[in-house]
C-alpha cells in the first residue's frame, strides 16, 4: 500500500512534468491531428483553442455546449468512464467524490468536475448516467456527467490527450485510461494525474491550477 504515498515528496514536480505533457499531448502534431479528425472550437495556440465545442447532453438531459458552457472561464476536472465499467471507474468515482468533498464551494463556482461516457448516448443514455451517480450518493453540485455521440466525444478524449497509441488498447474501452484530466481555461495551464491517487494530493495539484477563486465573467448581455 506505499506506491502511491511516492507522490507526495516530488508533487510539484509531478504537477510540473504532468503539464508539460499534457500540453504536448494536447499539441500533438497535424498529422495525429488528421487522423482523429478534430475539430476544435476555434484555431488558436491554447490546448483550449483545441477542444471541439460539442453539443452533448447531461445526465440530467440538458443539452450544452463542452467549450462554450462548461470549460470557458473554469478550471474543470475531466474523467472518461461507462457506466457498466467493472475496471477502473469504480474506484475512480469513489476517490472523485473525495476530490469533490475537499475542493468545497468551489465546484460549481469556478470549478466544475466533468464526467464523460465513453460509450455514447446510444448506450450511456442520460437516465443510464443518472442511475451511475445514483450507485454513488447521487448527482453532487458542480459535478455533470455527459453523454452524446461517440464520435465527439472520442475527439473531445483525444484533443486532451487521454489515448493508447496502441489503436487496438484504445479501442477495448476496459482498457480505458484512469487519469484525471484538468485545467483552467483562463491560464492555459493543464495537468493530467492518476484518478486513484490519494485524493489530498489531487485536490493540492487541481488547486495549484486553479488559483485563486476568481469571479467568474456573467453569461448575460
Amino acid at each position: 500500500m506505499r506506491p502511491a504515498a511516492r507522490f507526495r515528496g516530488p508533487l510539484m514536480a509531478l504537477t510540473a512534468l504532468a503539464l508539460f505533457v499534457g500540453c504536448r499531448a494536447g499539441f500533438a502534431g497535424s498529422e495525429a491531428d488528421r487522423q482523429s479528425d478534430l475539430r476544435p472550437h476555434r484555431p488558436g495556440g491554447r490546448l483550449s483553442d483545441r477542444i471541439p465545442n460539442a453539443e452533448l447532453r447531461t445526465h440530467d438531459g440538458r443539452l450544452v455546449r463542452f467549450y462554450d458552457d462548461l470549460v470557458r472561464d473554469r478550471t474543470v476536472l475531466v474523467n472518461f468512464m461507462y457506466a457498466t465499467c467493472t475496471g477502473v471507474c469504480p474506484g475512480s468515482t469513489r476517490n472523485l467524490i473525495s476530490v469533490h468533498e475537499k475542493l468545497g464551494d468551489r465546484v460549481g463556482d469556478d470549478i466544475l468536475m466533468l464526467s464523460l461516457t465513453i460509450d455514447g448516448e446510444r448506450v450511456d443514455s442520460p437516465e443510464a448516467l443518472k442511475k451511475y451517480a445514483d450507485r454513488y450518493g447521487g448527482p453532487k453540485d458542480g459535478w455533470i456527467y455527459l453523454t452524446g455521440d461517440a464520435e465527439q466525444i472520442d475527439r473531445i478524449r483525444r484533443s486532451l490527450g487521454v489515448y493508447d497509441l496502441d489503436p487496438e488498447v484504445d479501442a477495448d474501452k476496459t482498457q480505458h485510461s484512469g487519469l484525471l484530466t484538468f485545467g483552467n481555461d483562463r491560464t492555459n495551464r493543464w495537468a493530467a494525474l492518476p484518478a486513484l491517487m490519494p485524493s489530498d494530493q489531487l485536490v493540492e495539484a487541481v488547486l495549484r491550477v486553479a488559483g485563486d477563486r476568481q469571479q467568474r465573467k456573467s453569461r448575460g448581455g
